[in-house]
């Protein structure tokens, strides 16, 4: 019976567990759908090249040219 009460235990922290990758794992594709400028690119955090001119860079691969 103590083993049961572990398992069920060790069951339900998987399942939060996996519940709460899942919710971080979809929070970043929303941020990349909200991103349209090279503003927004660069205030999300993503790497901004230092040429001329700075160009931003998501991790899905769009670039955004900062306009002067």
């Amino acid at each position: 019976m103590k083993a049961v009460k572990i398992f069920v235990a060790v069951g339900a922290i998987l399942i939060i567990l996996l519940l709460t990758i899942l919710l971080f794992v979809q929070s970043p594709s929303e941020k990349l759908k909200s991103i349209k400028d090279f503003d927004s690119c660069a205030e999300a955090g993503y790497p901004v090249m230092q040429s001329n001119p700075q160009i931003c860079k998501t991790p899905a691969g769009r670039t955004f040219t900062k306009n002067k």
